[in-house]
């Protein structure tokens, strides 16, 4: 495949993760290290594709 429409794609899975795993205010699903790990990748590949 190629031409303008072709987009490098990467998933991560965190194991052992719910759903809301990102969510710090309830410890019963908060998982910091992947939370941390989860909002690094956000950044980057905003820094990456966001003009602006």
């Amino acid at each position: 495949m190629s031409g303008k429409n072709e987009h490098l794609t990467a998933v991560r899975f965190y194991h052992g993760c719910s759903h809301g795993f990102f969510d710090d205010t309830r410890a019963d699903v908060y998982r910091a290290a992947e939370a941390k790990d989860a909002w690094e990748r956000t950044l980057k590949l905003f820094a990456a594709n966001l003009n602006g």
